[in-house]
């Protein structure tokens, strides 16, 4: 079943390691980009849903975003396994393989999924009461976060199909399962939250569920395709039984991975703490900040998406002069297209805050936090560029150091110094915020050019070696 009309295997492995740099990234990065737009136009629909059941619904699902958040983190961050062992298989035209490594994924994401549900499930209530939320916040939380939990493997599957499409170049069919799904979301919100017609009027409830409905569809047809062979994967059932090799590779890989996403969460949260000290103004400023500058943010992921299987299957393909190309002419496209970004932030900085609120004091300390903040985010993508590279190669215990170092020593660390040590107040925590995006950026290109990240996580038969050292342009088809 050919879902979208598009290359083939073979045409996007060819252009992955022969095809003009940009043209790929730019190919492989628009479906990455407009998935994620429609995540966040659903994640708007429901939010306008939810806060029609009253403000405690709305803080129920606030209080459970960052648990949910959390796991996903988890989820994304393993998926990158999927990513650098596939590539490198396939860039090695180890087709049998590829497959074999993709039954592996998709067995220990699905195992892992299933104890992360039961324990979530059984744990809901003792978690949203220690994140301080009142008996009727928890109990509405409860009855959001537990069906979702339950829905863990649904969510583990999608994440690793679309890690497993997107190893081989292809997310345009992610994107039109992602799009197909989300509009089934969004057509049964209403209806299960209030009951109309026959549906029941289940609140928070059926709102969890459509989420539920529509991960199971993403899955189901997921696993179609990732069974049928039809679309360049094709796993077996004999791929499915567990291997030790391949766990530890998986951990090796996805684990740092997915403790790196973990730990930025977890910042995130440690971070609007921080900010939340200066009340509900600067938390206004900062929440409205981050919506404008969020497009820029998927701008970035988009473009940095199609990085991490470029940059694996060169690797396994032994083309590591293509691979630090493929690098430098990312990063600078990523450099230079973000800063045209900044500077549209930057000058209608007033303009776009004033488009949210009417408060003639937000505007002018959101002016004054994007005004700092907003030429820091160049560095941002470059942040990225340097943590797919990691990522694709399969080197992601330094993405992971990077991460770390942005985040809690940087971010973290420097807005506290300035906002309470030095008192410079709320500058402070804004300059802190940019430094990290500025230092972090630099630090991620320096670290990127001086470490060896261009050897294989995969092993290669000596018998394929010789095949592989053929000249660009005449790799078998």
């Amino acid at each position: 079943m050919n879902i979208v009309k598009g290359k083939t295997y073979r045409e996007r492995r060819e252009e992955m390691l022969n095809g003009s740099i940009l043209k790929t990234l730019l190919s492989i990065g628009w479906p990455v980009a407009i998935g994620n737009i429609l995540q966040i136009v659903y994640n708007f629909a429901d939010t306008f849903w939810v806060a029609k059941l009253g403000v405690e619904n709305v803080a129920a699902t606030t209080l459970a975003f960052p648990i949910v958040f959390l796991f996903l983190s988890v989820a994304m961050g393993l998926a990158v396994a999927g990513v650098s062992l596939v590539s490198q298989q396939i860039g090695a035209g180890q087709d049998e393989k590829k497959d074999e490594v993709a039954g592996q994924v998709l067995i220990f994401m699905l195992l892992l999924s299933a104890g992360i549900g039961v324990l979530g499930y059984l744990f809901s209530e003792t978690v949203l009461s220690l994140l301080g939320g009142t008996e009727t916040v928890v109990s509405l939380g409860k009855t959001f976060l537990q069906p979702l939990f339950l829905s863990m493997p649904f969510m583990f599957t999608w994440f690793t199909f679309a890690s497993l499409f997107r190893a081989q170049g292809n997310t345009r069919t992610p994107m039109i399962l992602n799009g197909l799904t989300l509009s089934i979301n969004l057509a049964l919100d209403p209806f299960f939250i209030f009951g109309w017609g026959i549906f029941p009027a289940w609140g928070l409830f059926g709102s969890a569920i459509t989420d539920v409905i529509g991960r199971a569809i993403a899955a189901v047809l997921a696993l179609f395709l990732l069974f049928s062979g039809r679309m360049g994967l094709h796993i077996r059932p004999h791929h499915l039984k567990p291997r030790m090799k391949w766990l530890k590779k998986f951990i090796s890989i996805g684990g740092p991975s997915s403790l790196s996403s973990s730990f930025t969460a977890l910042g995130f949260t440690v971070l609007m703490a921080l900010i939340a000290q200066g009340g509900t103004d600067v938390l206004s400023v900062y929440g409205i900040g981050s919506q404008i500058t969020r497009m820029s943010n998927i701008v970035v992921i988009g473009l940095v998406s199609g990085l991490g299987p470029m940059i694996g299957q060169n690797i396994g393909a032994g083309q590591k002069e293509r691979a630090h190309e493929i690098l430098k002419k990312a990063a600078a496209a990523v450099f230079g297209i973000t800063a045209v970004l900044s500077l549209i932030i930057f000058f209608f900085r007033r303009p776009l805050y004033s488009f949210f609120i009417q408060d003639g004091g937000i505007i002018r300390e959101g002016g004054r936090f994007l005004s700092i903040f907003a030429l820091s985010i160049p560095f941002f993508g470059i942040f990225r560029v340097a943590g797919s590279v990691f990522q694709g190669s399969g080197h992601t215990k330094h993405s992971m150091f990077l991460s770390v170092i942005r985040i809690w020593v940087i971010r973290i660390g420097l807005s506290s110094l300035l906002y309470s040590v030095l008192g410079l107040g709320i500058v402070g925590l804004w300059v802190g915020i940019a430094l990290g995006n500025f230092l972090g950026g630099s630090l991620s290109m320096f670290w990127v050019s001086f470490v060896h990240w261009e050897e294989r996580v995969i092993d290669v038969p000596p018998s394929l070696m010789k095949g592989l050292k053929k000249p660009a342009g005449v790799l078998k088809k």
